[in-house]
């Protein structure tokens, strides 16, 4: 494991900054891509493919920035802790959100046991990662040998991976040559644990390619990777919706062999090529180094603002309305962060004073 001192590496900013993004646009996508009958649903379909590494981005980054050093068990739990508060605290404020919206009144009680029964639904990603930061100390154990890595990395990608990849594939062939697909994808979900053990690969994955993988692929290579895990998903789901009238679900799961070779292709790229573009201008520097240390307070609340501003702005064309309200929505909440900041700045310069 790498000790070296820390370098200011803006390519990860870059990098984090682009998967909050795509999660702002995937949920915008999620208003129509689920109408077989939208009159854009191929569009929509092809916007969605592109979200399939917004998520495991995060995870990679968390491998890149966390197992580069040491790590001990009273750190990890006082992360878990500290995601947990961020956690019962967000979905608090979308209980509260949702009774204020309902007109059905907001008392303690409620948002309390609306909180646990039914949190908003992009918060599933906060207790996966509560128990990834508690794995951390084995995790780091992991990645101190590169036999050990690839090895966990071969066994990751053989069990979770390429069974999310067999569910779909069984479900549409099974489908359309009416055979009992049923019982392979009973096979393939034996195999299936849950969601904090299955992205911790990702955790790995992202220390294995930023420290470990030497070898330069080419940019053309890399390109070509990434717009195959894009067109692939999207021509199967094309396929399933024009014969079976139904989407194979299981093509767009983070944990699909499209998703790992998306994640793949975009770290790779952002390492070895990204990574050459210096920012110079310390200003804006520093305003890239806090957008992308806002991102998790955007990912926590854009929901908030993604249903209204679709509604009242949307063009007719989503090629262009979604692309574009995922950048206003993230600015939205990247001005916000920096209203609270300021405002918690003043009350903490005036209690000094």
């Amino acid at each position: 494991m790498r000790k070296d001192k820390k370098e200011y590496k803006i390519e990860l900013d870059y990098l984090r900054l682009l998967a909050c993004y795509l999660v702002i646009v995937s949920h915008l996508d999620c208003m129509v891509v689920f109408e077989l009958d939208y009159a854009q649903w191929d569009m929509a379909n092809i916007i969605y493919a592109t979200r399939n590494a917004c998520v495991p981005i995060f995870f990679v980054l968390t491998g890149i920035l966390v197992l580069r050093y040491p790590n001990d068990l009273r750190k990890s739990i006082k992360k878990a802790l500290r995601l947990l508060a961020s956690w019962a605290i967000t979905a608090a404020f979308f209980s509260c959100l949702k009774m204020y919206q309902g007109d059905t009144g907001i008392s303690v009680y409620r948002v309390i046991v609306d909180s646990i029964a039914n949190p908003n639904a992009h918060l599933w990603f906060l207790p996966v990662m509560i128990g990834i930061y508690l794995l951390i100390p084995v995790i780091s154990q992991i990645c101190k040998e590169e036999k050990i890595i690839k090895y966990y990395l071969i066994l990751w990608a053989g069990v979770f991976i390429l069974k999310d990849t067999m569910v779909s594939m069984a479900t549409f062939t099974g489908k359309i040559f009416h055979f009992n697909y049923e019982v392979l994808i009973k096979l393939f979900e034996t195999f299936s644990i849950s969601d904090v053990y299955s992205y911790t690969g990702y955790v790995v994955l992202g220390y294995y390619l930023y420290y470990i993988f030497e070898k330069k692929i080419h940019i053309s290579v890399l390109i070509s990777g990434l717009l195959l895990s894009i067109i692939i998903p999207c021509w199967l789901n094309c396929k399933s919706v024009a014969m079976l009238g139904e989407r194979l679900i299981n093509v767009w799961q983070y944990t699909s062999v499209w998703a790992v070779v998306e994640t793949c292709c975009i770290t790779l790229i952002f390492k070895d090529y990204v990574s050459k573009w210096k920012c110079k201008n310390e200003t804006v520097r520093r305003m890239i180094r806090y957008a992308s240390a806002s991102t998790f307070f955007v990912y926590l609340i854009h929901p908030a603002f993604t249903g209204r501003l679709y509604e009242k702005m949307n063009s007719g064309n989503i090629a262009i309305t979604i692309p574009v309200l995922g950048l206003c929505v993230m600015l939205i909440c990247i001005l916000m962060k920096c209203l609270i900041d300021v405002v918690f700045h003043k009350i903490a310069a005036f209690r000094k004073n």
